[in-house]
């Protein structure tokens, strides 16, 4: 065999040789497609300084407060079920607390909460009447009734010694998660009426109200002082016996005076 057709039989080889090679450093460059341990080429060509798509109106990276997340609540409608969930969940809640909590601390303060909430629910409602919204449900209200059943079952299967301190604790929760859905989702909607606007501004302070309050039952339980409702005193004043009152003395007789000559 000549030199000529011995070239011949080895190029097809050295050209599979290269095109190996050349595969493998690819692969060596290329990610991992998770869950496979197959490469893929990502789709914007593995640049790492190539602007990430996002989504209108959301955003891939959630740490970021300047890309604003999907809206769930748009409508007057929506935003007020909202409230109206709120209220009826809790009203709901603190029935039950006030029928399972242990001493009559606890019960003072589900009892003063179903008569404030009572009241918030009903001015809604007439505001609502008023201005002719019918209200409308949202995946947040579905969320909302889920985490209420949630709590409630989770109470019913605690030890009667836990039960006061869980429950204050799904109050705080609840109250603080109402709180930022107002700001984050209903605010927008509602502050384009000049009356749920004030509305919704009352019912701010009323929540930060019965935060505070719920707060200082926890920390009231924490340092042992009848759930933080009746605290005592750290210093009492011990009882004093009762003094006598003091035996009238006998008037100081003067001595006459002398008589002249």
């Amino acid at each position: 065999m000549n030199r000529f057709h011995l070239a011949i039989l080895l190029s097809p080889l050295v050209f599979s040789a290269f095109a190996i090679a050349a595969s493998c450093s690819a692969a060596d460059d290329a990610p991992v497609k998770p869950g496979t341990g197959r490469y893929y080429q990502p789709k914007d060509g593995g640049d790492p300084d190539a602007e990430a798509v996002i989504p209108e109106g959301g955003s891939f990276d959630v740490d970021r407060p300047d890309i604003q997340m999907p809206k769930e609540i748009t409508t007057m409608a929506q935003a007020v079920q909202v409230l109206i969930t709120s209220y009826d969940l809790e009203v709901k809640e603190a029935e039950f607390g006030k029928t399972h909590g242990n001493g009559p601390p606890i019960k003072a303060y589900t009892g003063d909460l179903i008569q404030d909430v009572k009241g918030s629910r009903g001015r809604l409602r007439g505001l609502m009447a008023a201005k002719d919204v019918t209200p409308s449900r949202s995946g947040m209200t579905d969320r909302m009734k889920f985490e209420s059943q949630a709590s409630i079952s989770h109470l019913s299967n605690i030890f009667p010694a836990m039960f006061n301190s869980v429950f204050v604790n799904r109050r705080i929760d609840a109250a603080n998660a109402l709180t930022r859905a107002i700001d984050s989702q209903l605010a927008p909607v509602m502050e384009e009426d000049e009356d749920f606007k004030r509305e919704l501004t009352t019912i701010r302070t009323e929540i930060a109200r019965r935060l505070e309050r719920a707060e200082a039952v926890r920390a009231g339980q924490a340092a042992g002082t009848a759930d933080g409702m009746f605290p005592t005193p750290e210093d009492p004043i011990p009882p004093q016996a009762p003094q006598r009152p003091a035996e009238p003395s006998a008037p100081v007789e003067e001595p006459p005076a002398d008589a002249g000559p």
